[in-house]
């Protein structure tokens, strides 16, 4: 009986956990998904405003995940030769994308988050 005890209080915990992370400030901005016998192949896109972050994650069990993004600075007047640190959360926009694909089938998820 103490086992079971143990066991679900153990469940209530990482269940919390899950909560807590998806509470944390991240929102999924795009997913995509599927499911296939041989090979699953899900994509995912989004252009986002203002990022502060920005993550890819996948769901599967064998999975291979891709993803690019390209992000556009406001413009701002600099001198010669003046260097300017590029960062994701001074971006006016990005535009993102992820793949995920599982070559023995199966579901597959991406996700493309973000914090703005």
């Amino acid at each position: 009986m103490k086992f079971v005890a143990g066991l679900a209080a153990g469940l209530i915990l990482a269940t919390s956990g899950v909560a807590i992370a998806a509470s944390s400030g991240w929102k999924i901005l795009a997913r995509g998904a599927a499911t296939s016998e041989y090979y699953s192949f899900a994509s995912a896109t989004v252009d986002v405003d203002k990022p502060k972050a920005l993550r890819i994650r996948a769901t599967g069990t064998n999975l291979e995940l891709t993803g690019w993004f390209s992000c556009q600075l406001p413009s701002r007047p600099v001198r010669s030769g003046q260097a300017i640190t590029l960062s994701i959360a001074a971006a006016k926009s990005c535009h993102v994308s992820a793949n995920a694909s599982d070559d023995d089938g199966g579901h597959v998820a991406v996700l493309i988050e973000g914090r703005r």
